[in-house]
């Protein structure tokens, strides 16, 4: 492994990056440690990018299966007073078909 001088790279960027090279290569450095101290040789900060970013997407995930769930729930509830509803006019259209047949009677 070829041994990296930050000095000679900071002097090689700053024609590039201009006033930008010192506060690149602080953040480069950072990263190029953790990533060396890590086992999987990604920088810590990167590792817990991707585990927040995969937690807020479980949360939406959730979010949008609770909210299916809760339209199904309400839809079901729905259908459920309908029916009752019909029953109970059913119910009155017999009462009315007896009535009227016994007053014919």
């Amino acid at each position: 492994m070829q041994e990296v001088n930050g000095k000679e790279v900071q002097i090689s960027l700053t024609g590039f990056m201009e006033k930008n090279t010192g506060k690149f290569m602080k953040e480069l450095w950072t990263l190029l440690l953790s990533a060396g101290k890590n086992e999987s040789g990604v920088p810590q900060q990167f590792l817990d990018a991707k585990e927040e970013e995969t937690r807020k997407k479980q949360a939406e995930v959730d979010r949008i299966a609770n909210e299916i769930q809760k339209k199904k729930e309400k839809e079901e509830e729905s259908r459920e007073l309908e029916r009752e509803r019909s029953k109970k006019m059913l119910a009155s259209a017999i009462i009315w078909v007896h009535v009227l047949y016994l007053k014919l009677l």
